[in-house]
């Protein structure tokens, strides 16, 4: 798990009555979720990167336990790193010259999609009675 996501699930338990201790391995909650300043990319992110906009749970979980947020200046260039070599770019993905890698990002995609639309059927997670 990651920090916000045991901090999610002990709230949750101690909603359901339970007393649970959460351990962090940093002076900071956040888990892998870190932001560090770089001269020559500016911005980089170390672990888990955005929140979508319509995804206000997490966004109001970071603002309870300080976890800074900011929003992503598409203005600039990211950066697609591959094999050693930088190629910034502007927009949602790298361009692809490759047919197969854009057929690849497509089937992620539908994947995702499709997964997105199925119910959650996790045996144990469905168990545990505060999980509806």
């Amino acid at each position: 798990f990651t920090s916000t996501e045991s901090l999610s699930a002990a709230k949750l338990l101690k909603a359901s009555g339970l007393d649970p201790v959460v351990l962090e391995a940093r002076d900071r909650v956040g888990g892998r979720t870190f932001t560090v300043q770089n001269k020559e990319a500016k911005w980089v992110d170390l672990g888990g990167a955005y929140i979508g906009p319509t995804q206000n749970r997490i966004l109001r979980l970071a603002k309870e336990y300080g976890i800074k947020t900011y929003k992503v200046n598409e203005q600039e260039n990211l950066v697609h790193y591959v094999n050693g070599k930088s190629y910034p770019f502007k927009g949602s993905l790298p361009p692809m010259w490759n047919p197969i890698a854009l057929m690849d990002f497509n089937n992620l995609f539908r994947t995702m999609d499709k997964m997105g639309e199925e119910k959650w059927t996790c045996v144990l997670c469905l168990s545990h009675r505060f999980i509806q």
